[in-house]
């Protein structure tokens, strides 16, 4: 068999989403009896084996592997590992629920593998560090499966994201996103880094150039893989060879997709962005909705209106909010006011500068 996901690594994403469906189990392998030796319940059960009959695609044929008429984890990971290297079969993920409810996402193997193949003949990677999870598309790809692929992989999570250098070496990718980066003991000898979720700002990358570290950032989505990407030293992004546009949409085999940035075409397969349609930013690893924000602010007493923009910090994308106030409300006494909204909001919702006035945003040269 011609294995799209060694046993390895796919013990690696099997721990993950059982961590994450059995919070109770974190960190504790999944391996021996479920009831025993896992204290797994019915109900707990129930849920990891629908988990992994949708991720692995195990219930499309008329053989059904139905994981609960097994009793053991390693029966369970052999009808998974059977399914996972069946190319006739898909992955699923889940939509990052950005702009909604999480949904259901296919993959086709096939094109997986194409994306795998593409990347490994581009970077001439001999190893990986995944330092994001795995059940999302990019760690999928980059660290499952090129690391299936390559002489050696590793999979951090946050608390050893410190110990990244012990393990790199000089032909070694590491995919993080750019919060990952801020926090990576950057004294490693290693040569390529990849962004996941998000460009890594340019602030940033010229401290990562000082390392003599080289770079890509990737653009694309849950729904759609890669669809470009861009060296550090490039001001664009360049379509992957499988992608067509069409108008505001590209195409790929008999799917279509339709692009929620502005995007400006430099040629046919070269081109920059100029923001979301719907104003997402990424914060911290997570898509933030300025729309969101504002909408929220604008909600505080006294204000005539609000616009919220991105900055680059010391520790990544944050977010400024200009008030326009209400001619009724004195600015001395507005901040206070703020602080206490803001403390009821999630932390990657609050501004971390603003500024106040009574005239309208363009108007003023910030």
């Amino acid at each position: 068999m011609n294995e799209i996901l060694d046993l390895e690594r796919l013990k690696v994403l099997i721990n993950e989403i059982f961590w994450e469906t059995v919070p109770s189990c974190r960190n504790i392998p999944f391996e021996g009896d479920l009831r025993k030796h896992l204290n797994i319940d019915s109900l707990d059960a129930l849920d990891l084996a629908s988990e992994f009959h949708f991720r692995f695609d195990m219930l499309s044929e008329s053989k059904e592997q139905y994981l609960l008429q097994y009793d053991t984890a390693e029966d369970w990971l052999n009808q998974i590992y059977i399914s996972a290297n069946n190319p006739e079969k898909r992955f699923g993920f889940f939509s990052s629920g950005s702009t909604g409810q999480p949904t259901q996402v296919w993959h086709d193997k096939q094109q997986l593998i194409e994306e795998r193949d593409f990347w490994l003949q581009i970077t001439k990677a001999k190893g990986v560090i995944c330092l994001v999870p795995v059940r999302h598309i990019y760690g999928f790809i980059w660290g499952l499966m090129l690391g299936t692929k390559l002489e050696r992989s590793k999979f951090l999570n946050m608390k050893d994201w410190h110990k990244t250098s012990e393990y790199s070496n000089d032909d070694d990718l590491i995919i993080g996103h750019p919060t990952a980066w801020k926090h990576i003991n950057l004294t490693f000898s290693h040569k390529y880094a990849v962004s996941s979720t998000a460009p890594i700002g340019k602030s940033l990358i010229e401290e990562l150039k000082l390392d003599n570290i080289k770079g890509l950032n990737i653009y694309g989505s849950t729904e759609t893989g890669a669809i470009g990407y861009q060296y550090w030293d490039n001001d664009y992004f360049k379509l992957l060879p499988y992608w067509q546009t069409e108008s505001d949409k590209l195409t790929r085999d008999n799917f279509t997709f339709e692009i929620p940035d502005h995007i400006e075409w430099l040629s046919s397969s070269t081109f920059q962005l100029n923001g979301r349609k719907d104003k997402l930013i990424q914060i911290g690893g997570e898509n933030v909705s300025l729309i969101e924000v504002e909408a929220n602010l604008k909600k505080i007493s006294g204000v005539k209106n609000v616009w919220v923009k991105p900055y680059h910090s010391h520790w990544g994308i944050r977010l400024f909010s200009y008030f326009q106030l209400q001619p009724e409300q004195k600015i001395n006494t507005f901040e206070d006011k703020l602080i206490e909204h803001l403390k009821s909001l999630p932390s990657k919702l609050k501004p971390r500068k603003w500024e106040f006035s009574y005239d309208p945003f363009d108007k003023l040269n910030i």
